[in-house]
């Protein structure tokens, strides 16, 4: 069996368009994937110092803290304020507009990184498929797995 012989045969020409789907497939899921992963955000350090001197104007318990201590201490961890934390500023008086300013994001990655991750992705998968191609021909037609013209 060659080539010529197989592109006449319904089930190759649909195998065909069922890879090349697949392979498009495959690569918009990842195109979403890195996009997820690519926009992460991360807290900007100087949030912490800000949100320090705010908060110890209306809380004197933290009068003796530094503002990165107060900012460190009131986010921890977290990327947002829980509930309790909300409700605890609140009720001190702050409005709604200084607690959402309290802590300001930036993202974790730039856009050359961005970039890097999905040229990366595409030349992952393309060879991956390339790979998968090759195989597929050197099991049905008895090719060579790497040809060179």
């Amino acid at each position: 069996m060659d080539k010529e012989n197989l592109n006449n045969k319904i089930w190759f020409r649909a195998v065909k368009v069922f890879f090349v789907f697949l392979f498009i497939l495959v690569q918009l899921s990842a195109a979403f994937l890195v996009t997820a992963v690519a926009n992460e955000k991360q807290i900007d350090p100087t949030s912490y110092n800000d949100a320090g001197s705010i908060v110890k104007q209306k809380f004197s318990e933290y009068a003796d803290y530094s503002n990165e201590e107060v900012g460190r201490k009131l986010f921890g961890n977290n990327k947002t304020l829980s509930f309790e934390q909300f409700k605890t500023l609140k009720d001190r008086g702050f409005t709604l507009e200084q607690i959402a300013n309290l802590v300001k994001y930036k993202n974790k990655y730039n856009i050359v990184e961005k970039i890097g991750f999905y040229i990366a992705t595409f030349v992952i998968i393309t060879l991956i498929f390339y790979l998968i191609s090759r195989i597929f021909f050197y099991i049905i037609l008895g090719e060579k797995f790497f040809k060179f013209k």
